[in-house]
């Protein structure tokens, strides 16, 4: 009966708390010594034979037990019912409701306690069998390891490292090993939107802020926000094509081939007019018009006339397509409108908006260009930093032209590096980690909100689940959601 023993043993070891209350538990005692003389001898040696069971024997009849103490708490005054009613966390009543409250709330505490035993049996059962699984060599290794030693059997190395086990809190830690991942499991089957609201309560971050700027970055990226920025132009109108007439098609493209060279001869012939004109100015005259138009008013003469020109260029063709623009149907304009992205309003008001829309393109392009001569200098001081010979290399490992000399060869590379989007990918990974060291700047707030905006997962549920789960560890309780209030129903006035 050694394991039986060493079994009682070990349960003496682990410190509970009383679960019944004093009246149940001395009806406990006076059923427990009716049954002792007969029950208990036969509770051993059935132990013994089932030491692998997962529950010990229970030797009360849970309805005996719940009739003695309802007569018992029947005999008692009103008072004393009260309050124990009180003590135990219940809510009062008739003496009835609150005598049965009593019983079923000391009820579910028996059986709280005695599957916390059956609990705890399991445990030492799977952890003995896990031992004697082990062998006579490795049990000695174990003893060893924490200062036991002599010559000893298989089963007494057993017993000792079980009972050291279980002294060392073995069990409390199995225990809550088993509850841990028990709510590890429960906590992986709830939805995203549920275990945000169980951080949200508990007071745990559910966010690790690289992985929502890194979310959010792919998301810029797909949308093409780190690409080369391109003026858009408007679809030139064709020639109506008519399948029937290949003849009329061809007259009808030679004529538009005709218009449109006409229309470039008067127009070149207009710029050289207008670049006579200011040539004829004096340097004076040329600085005033400048600072009138915000111009850089330095330098040297041809300098100020190219600039006045081109300034002139631009205001030409923004008063053309501001004309273009009023000109168009309504429904087109807003069509226009929609599809780059503008509010659809008031002709006036999208007209003004596309005309803005066009000049912050213009913008960003020239910007991009800026950009572009910047990573050029820099290429070029690196090829710069070659060799002939190695430049030639170069050159020969991407089939381009060999040259003969060295600079020959440096700007034949720096074309291809415009050619073969080599500088727009240095660019855009420049971009991208301006983009992110900003994106890493903000609040986790902030980025949340830009994560829902692009529609990128904010969340990383393994990290939720475990800081929750540290969360809940120190709080001592799991979190719940709160239950959304329901509405009263109505009553109908009579």
């Amino acid at each position: 009966m050694t394991s039986s023993y060493l079994y009682l043993d070990i349960m003496a070891i682990q410190k509970r708390k009383a679960v019944t209350s004093a009246g149940s538990l001395s009806i406990v005692k006076s059923l427990k010594a009716k049954a002792t003389e007969e029950e208990v001898p036969a509770e051993c040696e059935e132990a013994e034979q089932t030491e692998e069971a997962s529950e010990p024997v229970q030797l009360v009849d849970e309805a005996e037990l719940q009739n003695t103490r309802r007569k018992e708490l029947k005999s008692k005054p009103v008072d004393d019912i009260k309050a124990l009613v009180t003590s135990s966390g219940l809510s009062l009543g008739k003496k009835e409701d609150m005598i049965e409250a009593v019983i079923q709330h000391e009820a579910k505490a028996r059986a709280d306690a005695l599957a916390q035993e059956a609990e705890i049996r399991a445990i030492m059962v799977a952890k003995k069998q896990e031992l004697e699984a082990l062998s006579l060599p490795e049990l000695t290794t174990h003893c060893k390891n924490i200062g036991i030693t002599g010559a000893l059997a298989k089963a007494a190395r057993v017993e000792k490292l079980l009972t050291q086990w279980t002294e060392d809190g073995g069990v409390d830690k199995a225990r809550a090993k088993k509850a841990h991942d028990a709510r590890e499991q429960e906590l992986e089957a709830l939805d995203m939107d549920t275990l945000h609201k169980l951080c949200e309560k508990a007071g745990a971050d559910p966010f690790i802020k690289e992985v929502m700027v890194e979310r959010a970055l792919r998301k810029e990226a797909a949308a093409g926000r780190f690409c080369p920025p391109k003026v858009e132009q408007e679809d030139e109108v064709q020639p109506a094509s008519n399948k029937g007439d290949v003849v009329a098609m061809l007259i009808a493209t030679e004529a538009l081939r005709k218009k449109e060279k006409e229309q470039k001869r008067q127009q070149e012939e207009e710029d050289a007019e207008k670049r006579k004109e200011l040539k004829s100015k004096s340097v004076d005259e040329l600085k005033k018009l400048l600072s009138c138009k915000g111009l850089d008013a330095t330098g040297k003469k041809d300098d100020m006339v190219e600039a006045l020109f081109q300034a002139g260029v631009q205001e030409a063709a923004l008063a053309a397509r501001k004309a273009s623009l009023k000109s168009m149907p309504i429904e087109d304009l807003k069509k226009l409108a929609s599809s780059k992205g503008l509010e659809v309003s008031k002709k006036d008001e999208m007209v003004e908006a596309l005309l803005a829309h066009d000049a912050k393109q213009r913008k960003d392009f020239e910007e991009y260009q800026a950009k572009v001569t910047d990573v050029l200098k820099i290429l070029h001081e690196e090829l710069d930093a070659k060799t002939a010979a190695e430049l030639k290399d170069l050159c020969s490992e991407k089939s381009l032209k060999l040259g003969l000399a060295k600079p020959d060869r440096i700007q034949t590379l720096l074309q291809d590096a415009k050619d073969n989007g080599e500088v727009d990918r240095r660019l855009s990974a420049l971009r991208r980690q301006q983009r992110k060291e900003a994106l890493l700047a903000m609040e986790k707030p902030v980025l949340k909100a830009l994560c829902d905006e692009l529609q990128a997962d904010a969340f990383v549920k393994p990290v939720m689940i475990e800081r929750l789960l540290e969360r809940e560890m120190e709080l001592g309780c799991p979190t719940e959601v709160d239950e959304p209030a329901k509405k009263k129903a109505r009553t109908s006035k009579k």
